[in-house]
């Protein structure tokens, strides 16, 4: 099942909010980590919803893709290491 990551966001804010506001944490700071997280999701193989996409329009693009993509995520574990 592929979801789009508002439909994931409207979907766990009520689970996730009170979770977060009791732990002390910003919520925006918190938002912006999950929408990080849910855009490395939506291009990371195997079930990437941005690969499947691309991969309709031409067959030999997920290689190129996947080939571009996956050095962007050495980034996030760095950004994720400072806010801590």
């Amino acid at each position: 099942m592929l979801i789009e990551q508002t439909s994931i966001v409207m979907i766990t804010k009520p689970i996730y909010f009170p979770i977060v506001s009791a732990f002390g944490w910003d919520p925006v700071w918190f938002g912006a980590i999950m929408l990080l997280n849910l855009e490395m999701a939506t291009i990371s193989p195997p079930f990437g919803l941005s690969l499947f996409v691309m991969k309709g329009l031409h067959q030999k693009i997920q290689q190129w893709v996947t080939s571009i993509v996956r050095p962007s995520f050495r980034g996030p574990p760095t950004f994720w290491s400072w806010q801590s």
